[in-house]
């Protein structure tokens, strides 16, 4: 499949481009690659460096980043700055800093299982396919990017528009840091790249996006058992108990609506107020904005029952006094991150979970029990059999050693 990748915007006028004007999706993995397995034998502090370098740079063209993001969306350049560059800032300086312990080698001890003990490496997984997303086209897309480089990977970013983005300036900024050229690309195009680049041998995919849309990545993943990390973006439902703080609890809601683009991690689009609130926050959120839906109910049951029927939402915030009680409910919902009394303008992730996800996990055992190291040990004889039968009821038997201790007494 043919694929055009234009070049970058660049200041000095000079060629920017990441990758050829035309070539084929194969062609362009394979040239990533080859940039590639040079990145991965780079130490993950070396790694790290250049990201903190990228990083940096980033904070100093704030502004056109700012200007780039808002032209893509509907927030303000407050809103944009915060939760848009300072988010991707402070993510990535969390998952460099974690990232040297996070992927060094781990040593785990002989057991029985494994018959050995021995070493645990994330190696990378060669190139990570991040395919972006509209809702949230700048945090969303370069949190994982970053993951990806951490881990040793290169990169092929797929893009809907071919007009320059606030992304692709950022792909700009990774080369003024010093990255290799063609570590990261763009591509162009539809659905049908997205399968392209599956055919062409990525190692992992990272999705957000729609609940149907994620459906349909993870069964193109699952056909060639490419592993697949999906983050479902969608609004974020907010519950409003009867002992909810009203002023607080609008004020969240007016905030979420008016600042975020619609259908983003940090936009609200429904709150589901509880009968004696109903009316009031009704009443207060409509006269400000007619985005939001606000939705009555009478039970907590009824509550989570209408939230966790929702088709697509990674986060949800929960208002009320009695903070035992909003924990209690927040347990029964099956969103990734609940907020008590505030507003969650971002799901939360833990870099460290992210970092090994980018990573082939491979387990090398250098310490072998003696029935590994001698294959006559698992050949069968009685008697092997009943000292074997003794062993299993000594050490995971009801009452273990000191059960058996006490019956010699």
């Amino acid at each position: 499949m043919k694929v055009a990748v234009t070049p970058l915007p660049s200041e000095s006028g000079t060629d920017a481009t990441l990758a050829a004007s035309t070539g084929t999706v194969g062609d362009l993995v394979s040239r990533i690659g080859i940039v590639q397995r040079d990145w991965a034998a780079r130490t993950v502090a070396s790694r790290a460096a250049y990201v903190v370098s990228a990083l940096e740079a980033m904070v100093a063209n704030a502004d056109k980043l700012v200007d780039g993001i808002m032209a893509e969306t509907s927030g303000s350049p407050y809103e944009t700055l915060v939760h848009d560059v300072a988010a991707v800032a402070h993510r990535g300086h969390r998952a460099a800093r974690m990232a040297e312990d996070t992927l060094s080698d781990r040593r785990i001890p002989p057991d029985l299982l494994s018959h050995g003990g021995g070493i645990v490496r994330f190696a990378p997984v060669g190139i990570v396919a991040v395919l972006g997303c509209s809702r949230d086209p700048f945090a969303g897309v370069w949190i994982p990017v970053l993951d990806a480089l951490l881990a040793g990977n290169g990169v092929v970013l797929k893009v809907s528009s071919a007009e320059p983005c606030a992304a692709v300036m950022a792909i700009t900024i990774l080369r003024g840091a010093g990255f290799p050229k063609d570590l990261v690309a763009r591509v162009v195009g539809d659905d049908d790249i997205d399968e392209a680049l599956l055919d062409a041998g990525v190692g992992c995919v990272v999705f957000s996006g729609s609940e149907s849309d994620a459906r349909r990545v993870a069964a193109l993943c699952g056909r060639r058992l490419t592993p697949c990390v999906l983050h479902l973006v969608g609004s974020t439902p907010v519950i409003a108990r009867d002992d909810c703080n009203l002023d607080l609890t609008v004020e969240a809601v007016i905030a979420s609506a008016s600042t975020q683009p619609q259908g983003s991690p940090g936009s609200t689009e429904r709150v589901y107020a509880h009968n004696a609130v109903y009316r009031a926050i009704a009443a207060r959120v409509a006269a400000v904005t007619p985005r939001v839906t606000v939705v009555p109910f009478a039970s907590d049951d009824d509550a989570v029952a209408e939230v966790n029927a929702l088709e697509t939402f990674s986060a949800a915030c929960v208002f009320g006094r009695d903070v035992a009680r909003a924990q209690s409910l927040a347990d029964r919902l099956v969103a990734g991150t609940v907020r008590i009394n505030g507003w969650v303008w971002r799901d939360a992730d833990d870099p460290r979970e992210a970092l090994r996800a980018m990573c082939r996990t491979q387990r090398v055992f250098d310490r072998n029990t003696p029935l590994a190291a001698r294959a006559r040990g698992l050949t069968h004889s009685s008697g092997r059999y009943r000292l074997a039968r003794t062993a299993l009821g000594v050490l995971y038997g009801r009452y273990g050693w000191l059960g058996r201790i006490a019956d010699l007494w």
